[in-house]
């Protein structure tokens, strides 16, 4: 192996990438015992870690104070994600166009399917620089931590197996972390107002806010996000309370008779069945209820009329 090496590289010597290359090449052949766990994370194992802590950490956003940013964040993580494999794979790769370790160091340790594709910047690394980034911006310290060490280890995988040069890694890292970085601000704004697209407009607010729509308080499920009424202008209904209780017939001290039905005054929109108007039947059908200012009170019954109309003038007795 040291004589094709040598012959392989005779031109300009080996590299510093070249060489930490074959020192976790020879790491690698030292401990076969780790090959089964290294073949499977280098390959699969490590994009779909990295994925479920993307999951939570969109689950965990929905709790947030603020759930239509803190979505909108994660998704970047995910979506910049995406297209920074998509820039590196079908872009930087042909572009650079750096042949595989293998396919110019002989007779190397390889632990997974030999591509001839080519291998700047590793793709996988790359998926794990925008994550770790991604998820730091999103400020889910936990879980951002957790992706670095995740993301690192899918970084010396790639080497450990045989797949990349070191600067592949490195490359890919800085690569996806950049993109993600660079275009935040406008990415996330994009995806903050989707956001409050679907809370708002949709039956699929439970994928930004934990519990869906935000829920209305009152008789119709209404208060507004700021707590107000969500009906403005709307009529208030005036029950069968009296000036001394809740409600109900009148009781000693001002109260209401024990088991007496209550109803309070509430407001309402026009369009409920229970809705009334502040009308002069309303407030003269009331018993005990104050009057209001320019309506006559009900008069009594009498020879003068029936109740509620005003008494007929007296006759004038005939001076002659």
């Amino acid at each position: 192996m040291t004589r094709e090496l040598a012959l392989t590289r005779s031109a300009g010597g080996l590299s510093l990438n070249d060489r930490w290359y074959l020192d976790v090449n020879r790491f690698a052949r030292h401990t076969p015992s780790l090959h089964a766990f290294m073949r499977f994370y280098a390959h699969f194992g490590g994009v779909g870690l990295l994925a479920l802590l993307l999951l939570v950490a969109w689950w965990v956003a929905r709790f947030d104070r603020r759930p239509e940013r803190a979505v909108a964040l994660v998704l970047w993580a995910a979506g910049g994600t995406v297209l920074a494999w998509i820039l590196a794979h079908y872009g930087l790769k042909p572009l650079v166009a750096e042949k595989r370790p293998y396919l110019v160091l002989p007779h190397v340790e390889v632990l997974l399917h030999r591509t001839h594709g080519y291998a700047f910047p590793s793709g996988h690394a790359t998926v794990a620089g925008a994550v770790i980034a991604g998820l730091w911006l999103a400020r889910r310290w936990i879980l951002a931590a957790l992706a670095t060490v995740a993301g690192l280890l899918l970084g010396f995988g790639r080497v450990y197996t045989g797949m990349h040069y070191p600067f592949d890694v490195v490359g890919g890292l800085l690569i996806g972390a950049a993109f993600v970085l660079v275009l935040a601000w406008p990415a996330v704004a994009v995806l903050e107002a989707f956001d409050r697209l679907l809370v708002e407009h949709t039956p699929f607010g439970w994928l930004v806010r934990a519990g869906g729509r935000a829920r209305r308080s009152g008789p119709l499920g209404g208060g507004s996000r700021s707590g107000g009424s969500p009906w403005r202008g709307a009529a208030p209904m005036v029950g069968t309370g009296t000036p001394g209780g809740a409600g109900g017939a009148p009781g000693p001290a001002g109260g209401s008779a024990p088991g007496a039905p209550t109803r309070t005054a509430q407001t309402v929109h026009p369009s409920h069945p229970e809705w009334q108007p502040v009308s002069e039947r309303t407030v003269l059908s009331t018993p005990g209820a104050p009057r209001l200012a320019g309506i006559p009170g009900p008069s009594p019954a009498g020879p003068e009329g029936p109740p509620g109309q005003p008494a007929a003038a007296p006759e004038r007795a005939d001076p002659s």
